[in-house]
């Protein structure tokens, strides 16, 4: 189909006459030959001066492949630029000449006001300082107006004393001097001034060329100047040139394209006979190359129908079989999938039933456990309990008009709770501990209920083992509290056991539980730490001792 395209667009194109070629070889020729004989006239003195004018650049390429203009541009362009250049260069060579005559003429001066400031220094110096000199003698011998030199009366010739007249001429001498010494610093100013201005002599000399340079700027200046006003004035040769040299390209190529045509057309005529023989397309020998390209473009669509029909319904099919087998292997995997989830539901059933089993386990179990628990409040929590608890909570807190208790509800069921409740001591129920009773008698509350369930049960083993029991305890209350531990004691036979962190409260229970009878005993054990943090154990044990003063 695409060749059968391009022989068609081919063939609609009109194909050239031989009138048409003979035109195109006379334009051709008749244009080369006018660009060859401007070449060997004026085509001459133009390549001459793009060559002259090349010479000058090494670094560009005369190349004949350009035009003339782009060439002239091009050194035109350069010409330029080099002429800046050098114009630059000379306009610094001139300011530097006028900078160093300017800098060598303020020299000459500085150094002209020096030696006019020399001759003036040298002068005064030399006449005032031995005049001065001879004043300051003189002052020491003036007496009166009497003068020491000529013993003549100086009120003669003036009423001014004589002192005050030497005074006055030895003043005027000091001012001299001081005129002497403002000259010589004008003097030292100048001399710096003179040796900025030397050192910028240096520095502009430095800007200055050689004259062998100069002179070759300059010739070189001048020949660029010369040669961009010919350039300028060739500007219509160069466009004339390029003119004929186009003209020349432009019939050759047009004659090419005639040649490369013809070759085509017969190139085209062959390659669709091939064609047409390998399609089974007849046709004669004088039928035209357009009609033969319609009949092979016609042949050619019919055919490309039939095989895209053919291909859409091979696609259809091969897609239909991707989705068979896509649906196979989604159905086996959906199989094995359904084999999986029952044998997962059976695993499940099976722990259900399993776990079903448990939680009736389970249930009877918590069952058996309330009853059980519920024995075990009625056995403990009953009133043998409350009188104990309350004959400890009395010793302990003798003012509180509340006594805590515990209910027990006297209905019979699974769930047992003992509820906690408050009692007057004059009879009537009060509410909650919590609200009937201070922080510190909920302590002793609790504290006395832990005494008195281990007295109410049997014992296994004769301990009583208390941590920190008076916490918000008074020192009334702790007295109370020790004598009940030495009561229960003696009274119960029970092994008490206290620990406190308070160093106070270890030394009183200490001594308040030392022992009291024969055969008592106390253990005082003290742990703390060291300075490197180690734990530290001191105790020491204290036996009964009679004390002999009451007994005597």
């Amino acid at each position: 189909m695409e060749v059968s395209q391009v022989g068609w667009n081919a063939a609609k194109q009109q194909e050239p006459t031989v009138l048409d070629r003979a035109e195109l070889e006379a334009a051709n020729e008749k244009a080369t030959s006018a660009f060859e004989t401007w070449a060997r006239t004026e085509g001459q003195t133009v390549n001459g001066l793009l060559d002259r004018a090349a010479t000058f650049f090494a670094d560009v390429s005369n190349s004949s492949e350009a035009s003339f203009s782009k060439r002239a541009r091009v050194l035109i362009g350069r010409i330029e630029g080099d002429s800046e250049r050098i114009q630059r260069v000379l306009s610094n060579h001139d300011a530097a000449i006028a900078k160093r005559d300017t800098l060598s003429r303020q020299v000459s001066e500085a150094r002209a006001r020096i030696e006019r400031m020399d001759r003036e220094i040298t002068s005064a110096s030399a006449s005032n300082e031995r005049f001065a000199r001879s004043l300051s003698e003189l002052m020491t011998h003036v007496a009166g107006d009497i003068c020491p030199v000529c013993d003549r009366d100086f009120s003669e010739v003036s009423e001014t004393p004589l002192s005050a007249h030497v005074a006055a001429k030895v003043a005027t001498m000091v001012e001299q001097a001081g005129r002497v010494q403002a000259l010589l610093q004008s003097r030292n100013n100048t001399q710096g001034n003179i040796s900025q201005l030397e050192r910028e002599i240096q520095a502009a000399t430095s800007g200055l060329i050689s004259e062998i340079e100069l002179s070759a700027l300059k010739t070189r200046w001048a020949d660029l100047t010369d040669i961009r006003s010919q350039l300028d004035e060739a500007a219509t040769s160069f466009t004339e040139g390029d003119r004929y040299r186009q003209n020349a390209a432009n019939a050759a190529e047009a004659l090419v394209a005639s040649q490369t045509s013809d070759r085509s057309a017969i190139v085209l005529r062959s390659n669709v006979k091939n064609l047409a023989y390998r399609l089974g397309v007849e046709f004669e020998s004088a039928t035209a190359t357009e009609q033969i390209l319609y009949s092979l473009m016609t042949t050619i669509t019919q055919r490309e129908l039939s095989l895209n029909a053919r291909q859409t319904a091979r696609r259809e099919a091969i897609n239909a079989a991707k989705a068979v087998i896509v649906s196979r292997d989604t159905l086996t995997g959906l199989r094995n999938k359904r084999g999986k989830v029952k044998n997962r539901l059976s695993f499940k059933e099976s722990q259900k039933a399993e776990a079903d089993e448990i939680i009736n386990i389970a249930k009877d179990i918590a069952r058996q456990t309330r009853e059980a628990r519920g024995r075990v409040v009625r056995r403990v929590f009953n009133d043998e309990l409350n009188t104990v608890w309350r004959d400890l909570f009395v010793r302990l807190a003798p003012e509180e008009p509340f006594i805590p208790a515990f209910a027990i509800p006297e209905t019979v069921g699974d769930e047992v709770e003992a509820v906690l409740e408050t009692h007057h001591r004059r009879g009537g129920k009060g509410g909650n501990p919590r609200a009937m009773l201070s922080a510190g008698n909920l302590n002793t509350a609790a504290l006395t209920l832990f005494m008195a369930l281990h007295l109410s049960v049997k014992e296994k083993l004769p301990w009583l083992v208390i941590d920190d029991p008076v916490q918000s305890m008074d020192e009334v209350h702790i007295a109370q509290f020790a004598a009940l531990l030495r009561t229960l004691s003696k009274q119960m036979g029970r092994q008490v056991i206290i620990a406190v962190h308070e160093r106070s409260l270890f030394d009183y229970l200490s001594l308040e539980l030392s022992p009291a009878f024969p055969g008592d005993r106390l253990n005082v054990v003290e742990l703390s730490r060291s300075a490197m943090g180690q734990t530290i154990c001191r105790w020491d044990t204290r036996h009964y001792v009679a004390d002999k003063a009451i007994v005597a």
